[in-house]
């Protein structure tokens, strides 16, 4: 029986298959297309001033923090 294999076998492709996979075929590879650099227009940059708010006119700053003469006394 196993003669019969072999011979049938020998008169295939598989007769030379030892082991392992198959190994898979590889699909072309497809080629990318080449991009063109196209420079982009950069729009100028309006910087416009912000008005100062009326709150903001506000003088909030502390005092100086100054010491009176030693002389005087606070009454």
């Amino acid at each position: 029986m196993k003669e019969l294999i072999r011979n049938k076998m020998n008169d295939t492709d598989l007769g030379n298959v030892v082991g392992g996979n198959k190994p898979e075929e590889k699909a072309p590879k497809k080629k990318q297309p080449k991009i063109e650099k196209v420079p982009v227009p950069v729009p100028p940059l309006n910087i416009v001033p912000v008005p100062p708010l009326d709150i903001d006119k506000i003088d909030i700053s502390f005092p100086s923090g100054k010491k009176s003469p030693k002389n005087e006394k606070k009454k």
